[in-house]
């Protein structure tokens, strides 16, 4: 006796949540990650059920059935909900709009610890690109956000920013009046050998890339090529404060007095009262020559 066979061919499981439910969990990962769920990346688990579910409702939606509260809460959060075209170049353009608003407003970089959801998809956004940029991936996005936000790639802590960028300011001060990188047992005494210790650390972080962009760009314009010191780049500081003298001779009809109440005046006439000396030791002749060059009568005594 034959008996009937139960076929074995399972329904398809359907998704009990309501057009409206569904709706509301595709905005709120849309708020959350910034793009709007698809099969491709991920495609396990809640992502992956909301990519399916945006299918569904995109289909409704064309075929005129989308229950109208469905339809408004995906209008509002993404007006463009309904194309199926890949906008993965768009939604990063968006996000990097957002993250570059969000660190000039903020000061900071966002934090994957904060209360704000914004902020945490900020971070991991962040944490996603820093990544891409290691393994030498989408060199396009790298360069935008190298050009218009230099310090994005900083991973160390706001204290540790607002350090070398303190400490940076104080080693061009130092070099605003005295005309020359801070040494220990140089001019300013205990203070000129703190900062030297302190321009050690500054340039071992420069070398690893851990140093903040507006602590370099303080140091570049104080003393070009502070970070080594070699001999070519003393000869550039001293042209630089040569071109700078010659200068503000010229236009104030005088030397500069170490007397003065201005700084960038006490450091030219501590730059002058040496070469003085050289001149006098016969030491730097090719400078003393440039000098005698570009302004007769320089050594001249007052």
């Amino acid at each position: 006796m034959s008996s009937a066979r139960t076929s074995k061919t399972r329904p398809k499981s359907q998704d009990p949540r309501t057009a409206q439910q569904s709706a509301q969990l595709i905005t709120e990962f849309y708020k959350d990650h910034g793009y709007l769920p698809t099969q491709r990346t991920p495609s396990l688990g809640e992502h992956k059920r909301l990519a399916l579910a945006l299918e569904r409702l995109r289909r409704l939606k064309a075929a005129g059935s989308l229950p109208d509260d469905a339809a408004r809460i995906l209008d509002r959060a993404h007006p463009q909900w309904t194309v199926r075209a890949d906008h993965a170049a768009e939604r990063w353009q968006r996000t990097a709009e957002d993250f570059i608003a969000w660190v000039k407003d903020n000061g900071r970089f966002p934090r994957a610890s904060s209360d704000d959801a914004t902020e945490r998809f900020l971070s991991r956004w962040l944490f996603r690109q820093r990544y891409d940029a290691r393994l030498e991936r989408f060199p396009a996005r790298v360069r935008e956000l190298d050009t218009r936000l230099p310090e994005w790639r900083e991973t160390f802590t706001d204290q540790e920013r607002r350090s070398y960028v303190e400490s940076a300011r104080q080693i061009a001060a130092y070099v605003q009046e005295h005309g020359t990188l801070p040494t220990p047992g140089g001019q300013g005494g205990s203070e000129a050998e703190r900062l030297a210790g302190v321009l050690v650390v500054l340039r071992t972080q420069q070398r690893r890339g851990l140093l903040a962009k507006e602590a370099t760009h303080t140091l570049d314009a104080a003393f070009p090529g502070w970070l080594d010191g070699i001999a070519l780049n003393v000869e550039r500081q001293w042209q630089k404060r040569a071109a700078e003298f010659v200068e503000w001779v010229k236009e104030d009809g005088r030397d500069p007095h170490r007397g003065a109440w201005d700084p960038a005046e006490r450091a030219l006439a501590g730059w002058l009262a040496r070469q003085k000396v050289h001149a006098k030791k016969g030491e730097y002749p090719a400078r003393i020559k440039e000098l005698n060059k570009r302004l007769p009568g320089w050594n001249r005594s007052p």
